[in-house]
């Protein structure tokens, strides 16, 4: 029904091919974004206009409330300023370490020690499977704000099925280490210099599993960081969609100059320049590579 419904008043707009959930309307002067979670719906756009259309459409459908400026979504806490957008996950965090009971706590400075190597062996078996399970999951949804947990969460999450009391305490710390600072988020600038900037970096098989290399990058526009992922070879994962396109040779050629182990985050992130290129993103400078 709901879709039957607000095919009318979503006339125009456009379907992300990346989340379903995403409707998308932008010309030459205008952008409008609408995303629909069940009965939550955000809208963004310069469009004062078509945003207010929008409103008394779906209040005429479906009764709907007008909360105002969005400040909390999904666990997500908006806080606007001249400066720019602040988004963090402060509450969320706080009852996530209420319910492991550590607000009493001292807390880490680091997510993780690294010099403790995690496997399947070597530890006495975690009991308690459900709750590991479910600390890891509420982890996982934190990483939508919190980029230094980004790899040691996935990481943990790769023992659900037979945790050890090592697992659990590598988990412990990331939460110990999240009480440092629970309002820690994302802050997104409003300034108008748009410069698309990606770090990247590998390590050399250090997978204590598969012996794979461990890649990363970071995306930032402008001052804003807008994406960051975390993986085991992750090169694979984009070699199909490099191949797909006409400029794939250079793409390779350019990799080819670097060290093999830096070319797994290298594919990862110059997906971001091509996406840049495909988007026809108009940039004050060039896009810059750091690998």
């Amino acid at each position: 029904m709901w879709h039957i419904q607000s095919r009318e008043i979503f006339a125009g707009y456009n379907q992300s091919m990346n989340d379903h959930s995403l409707f998308i309307n932008s010309s030459k002067i205008s952008f409008t974004t609408i995303l629909v979670y069940v009965d939550d719906i955000i809208l963004v756009g310069n469009d004062k206009e078509e945003i207010d259309r929008i409103k008394q459409a779906l209040n005429k459908t479906f009764k709907i409330i007008d909360l105002g400026d969005l400040r909390l979504f999904l666990g997500l806490e908006v806080a606007r300023s001249k400066k720019g957008i602040r988004i963090n996950q402060r509450k969320y965090a706080l009852e996530l370490l209420k319910d492991a009971c550590l607000l009493a706590y001292k807390p880490e400075n680091t997510p993780m020690d690294n010099l403790v190597k995690l496997s399947s062996t070597g530890s006495v078996p975690f009991t308690n499977v459900h709750a590991y399970r479910r600390m890891i999951g509420r982890l996982m949804y934190l990483t939508n704000t919190w980029l230094d947990i980004t790899f040691y969460v996935p990481q943990l999450s790769q023992f659900l099925d037979k945790p050890t009391i090592a697992h659990y305490n590598a988990t412990i710390r990331i939460l110990r280490y999240i009480k440092g600072a629970p309002s820690l988020g994302l802050f997104l600038s409003s300034s108008i210099y748009v410069h698309l900037k990606a770090f990247c970096d590998s390590d050399w098989g250090t997978h204590s599993g598969s012996r794979q290399s461990v890649s990363g990058f970071s995306v930032y526009l402008g001052n804003s960081l807008i994406s960051w992922k975390s993986k085991n070879n992750i090169k694979e994962f984009l070699w199909s969609w490099i191949q797909d396109n006409d400029h794939y040779y250079m793409w390779y050629s350019m990799a080819s100059l670097f060290s093999s182990r830096f070319q797994n985050s290298f594919w990862a992130t110059i997906s971001f320049i091509l996406w840049q290129w495909l988007s026809k993103i108009h940039c004050n400078k060039p896009s810059v590579l750091w690998a």
